[in-house]
Parts: C-alpha cells; structure tokens; sequence
C-alpha cells in the first residue's frame, strides 16, 4: 500500500481529473449535436427516439444492437434452464450436465443455422480426442489451429451456410467462448486419473451452459465445477434478493446506455474521425472516453446479467469488470476489468511458463509475450488488434521492469531520502507516460485504428503546453488510482479481521 498524501492534495487532483471528465464528455455531447446540424452522419446511424421529447438514438453501436437482440431472444431459454435445473438438481444432480447440454442446444438450434451446432460439435470432439491422448501439446495444436482456421477461413466456413452477417459474427462469438472452455477444461483433466465417460459428462456441463454460452464471461473449470453437482439448497429470502437485485443493477445499466444514446453521439462520432478532429482535441478525447465508458457499462449489463444467474445457482464466479478510467496500471486493467479472461490466460498460459512465483523478469516477459500472442489470435487478427495488443505487450513490460527496479538497493535509497509521500509522487509522475500510452491503446481498441491513431497525431503534434496539460491530467488520474488501490487494500485488510 502506497503512503496517504494530504487530502487537500487529493482534492486537487480529483477537482482536475473530474473536471476534466466532466468537460470532455461535454465537448462529445455538443460536437454531436454539431455534426447531426451539419448532415455529416449517415441514415443508420440513428433512430426514432424511445420518447418524443428526447433527441434522436445514437443506433450505431453495431455490437450492442447485437447482443441486446440476442439476449432478449435467449430470456425464454434462460428462464427455462434457471427454472429446469433447479428441479432437476432437487431429483438427480448427476443428471445436470445433460440438463445444461439439452438446452444450450436447443437455443443454438432455435437462433442459429443447425451447422453451428455441428461445427461447436466437432470442436468439443477434437478436445475429447485430445484429452484421451493425455496431451498437452496436442491442445494447444488444436486450439491454434482452430483460432487461425476461424481468422482466414471464416469465409469458407461459416459463409458456406449462412449469409446472415448477424449469425456469423454470434457465431463466431460463441465458439471462441466455446474454445476457452475447451482449453481450460482439457488442460486440468488431462493430470486426473477419473473415468473419461465421467470427464465427458463433466465437460458437458460446463462448455454448455447457457448463462454464459454465448456472450460469456469466461468461468474458470476449477471455480465450476464445484458447484456442477452441488446438492439442491432451498431458496433463502437473502439469495433471492441477491439475485433481483443484481438483475435490477443489469437493467438499470441497460436503460442508463439507451437513455446516454440519445445525448453522447460517441460511435456515430468515431465513424467521423476527420470530423471530429476539427473540433479539437477535448472532443477527440472525450470521444475515446465516452466509448470506453459505454463499453465498460455494455460488458456490466451483458456479463452481470450472466453472473447475477450462476451467482444465484451457486456457481462461484468471478466479479463484475471494474472500469477502466480509474485504473492507471496494465497489470490491473487487464486483472480487473475482464476477470474471467485474465484467469484463462493466467493459468493456462502464464503460470505454465512462469513456473514459480520467482522466476526471473525475463521469463516473465517471455510469458507475457505469449499472453498476448494468444489475446491477438483470440480477439482476431487485423491491424487494430495487433497494434492494440503490442501496446499492451510494451506497456506490462515497461510495468514489469519498473517493478524490478522498485526492488533494487539503488531505489530503496532514493526512496529513504524521498520520503513515502514524495515516492509515491515520483510513481505517478513514471506512470503519467503510460497512462497516455494506455489511453491510445484503449482507444484503438474501442474506436478501432483511426480513432487511436488521430489521439497519437494530435498528442504528437502538439505544442509543449498541450503535452504538459496532458500529462498533468494523466499524473491526477495516477494519483487517484493510487488513492483508490489503498482504499481497497484497507477495505479487504478489514473484511479479513472481522
């Protein structure tokens, strides 16, 4: 835990970074009220408001339109397996798996062409063969193999029996969901010495269920498969509250980004690189960071949705994503915003390389490079993608070796003559850098290249006054995220006494 700094201090820092905010998010709202005036949009980018007194809907979020659909065609379906199981749990829980296997299948085969049952099939098939053989090395093959088939023959693949762009990209979703599980389930059975009718059964259960089928999050098999057969347990007054109220939370996150959709024109915006730049770069700015909020609340309703069910069967799952504008680190925005996935490429690929806790920092680099390796395969090979995950790459590196260096007798003595306060001054000033590279990278990510490159040109070439103010901004957000992580290390620290 870093060392407290006076709380006037902090104020400041808060004041400039929530103004800021505040400012940037403005600017969005108002260039896009300007560039609607000025026709720069196209037909699809809009639509009919939910209520005659709002502004028209930013509709152009492609992914959430998506997803949202796909969601409220798979609520019969979720219902019934919330409802199914249960009552299957209560007579035989042995009989779960075929439960989950049943009617994920069955919605796979209502929403989707029937081939996309078949290919999910032949996948699972591949990894049992896998896991008869005992091989590592032959997974790994096949989850390659399967990841790069998906990248360049897409085409061939999913193309051949459906020209719905819609069901091919859900698709495509759900079986790079359906891979991980795959992976992980096969990496840890592979070491046991159980029956493989009891693994298959096993498997079933898992790659199959419905709440996170399609759209995710990651739950890893070691967290699961505790509570697969798990004995019935009546429902409590207090775990249904839980689970309305997680679902009540989902809704509200739901309604909190169709109702923003009418005032921040972000993902119409970001179509419109060339425009928003003349606007100036508190609006290009703001634009990444209303895109990277809007995805953090997308990823709240969509993953807490799924997690607010196995939460309330029991299942123990990882938590909701913390949002990434008030994280300062890499290693921590990788850690908390999409937990699940971290603990995938944690375990299945990190730890395995690592080896022990000791290891050196180069073997940690060495590791972190295949992490992301496998994060660039899984996300999808393009340009984006790959400018995105080197950047991730540079940034944990930078992160690591600066941690070696905190280490180091050189800087216990810098720290001694500094004091706690002014160390802890010095680390946000380091970070400043890569919180600004970090921001370029997120806004690669959620606003695709040019976005991300146009941030980079305008910071590139601006004056040194501009750098100056960005920095500043970026060693405020540092402090704050420093602030932050002490306030929760303190709140775990009294969770653990009581």
């Amino acid at each position: 835990m870093r060392a407290s700094i006076p709380r006037y201090e902090l104020f400041v820092y808060s004041a400039v970074w929530v103004v800021s905010f505040i400012y940037s998010f403005y600017k969005v709202f108002e260039g896009g009220k300007l560039l609607t005036n000025l026709t720069y949009y196209e037909n699809g980018d809009f639509d009919e408001p939910l209520l005659k007194w709002l502004p028209l809907k930013d509709v152009s979020d492609y992914d959430w339109e998506l997803w949202t659909t796909l969601l409220l065609r798979l609520s019969p379906f979720i219902l019934l397996h919330l409802v199914v199981c249960e009552r299957v749990r209560y007579l035989d829980p042995v009989s779960i798996p075929i439960c989950h296997a049943l009617i994920t299948v069955g919605a796979l085969i209502t929403i989707f062409p029937p081939e996309s049952t078949f290919i999910l099939i032949i996948m699972l098939t591949m990894f049992l063969f896998a896991l008869l053989v005992r091989s590592k090395l032959l997974t790994w093959i096949l989850a390659v193999g399967l990841l790069l088939s998906v990248n360049f023959f897409s085409k061939y693949i999913f193309h051949s029996y459906s020209s719905k762009y819609d069901d091919i990209t859900l698709t495509i979703l759900c079986f790079e969901w359906f891979l991980l599980k795959c992976i992980d389930f096969t990496l840890i059975e592979i070491r046991t010495n159980r029956s493989f009718l009891q693994k298959f059964m096993d498997l079933l259960g898992y790659a199959f269920y419905l709440p996170c089928f399609f759209l995710g999050p990651f739950v890893p098999y070691d967290n699961f498969k505790n509570g697969l057969y798990r004995p019935y347990e009546p429902w409590t007054t207090s775990r249904l509250k839980a689970f309305i109220g997680s679902l009540l939370r989902a809704f509200f996150w739901y309604w909190f980004f169709e109702i923003a959709s009418h005032f921040f024109y972000c993902h119409a915006m970001h179509y419109r690189v060339n425009a928003v730049v003349h606007l100036g770069l508190w609006t290009l700015n703001g634009v990444g960071l209303c895109l990277a909020q809007f995805f953090f609340i997308k990823y709240i309703v969509v993953y807490g949705g799924a997690l607010c069910i196995a939460r309330a069967e029991l299942y123990d799952v990882p938590p909701n994503p913390k949002c990434v504008n008030r994280i300062h680190l890499y290693s921590n925005m990788w850690r908390h915003f999409d937990r699940g996935f971290y603990m995938f490429i944690s375990r299945c690929i990190y730890k395995p390389i690592c080896g022990s806790r000791k290891s050196s920092v180069w073997r940690k680099l060495v590791a972190s490079f295949y992490c992301f390796c496998f994060v660039f395969l899984w996300h999808g090979i393009d340009r984006t993608m790959l400018i995105w995950s080197t950047m991730n790459f540079v940034g944990i590196c930078f992160e690591s070796l600066g941690k070696s260096f905190l280490k180091t007798p050189s800087f216990k003595r810098v720290e001694r003559t500094l004091g706690s306060e002014n160390t802890r001054r010095l680390e946000a000033v380091v970070c400043s850098p890569l919180w600004v590279m970090a921001v370029i990278s997120n806004y690669i990510f959620f606003g695709d290249y040019d976005l991300g490159m146009a941030y980079l040109g305008q910071i590139v070439s601006a004056n040194w006054g501009v750098l100056l103010f960005v920095f500043m901004i970026g060693y405020c957000m540092c402090q704050i995220s420093i602030e932050v992580i002490n306030w929760e290390t303190r709140r775990h620290s009294l969770h653990a006494k009581s």
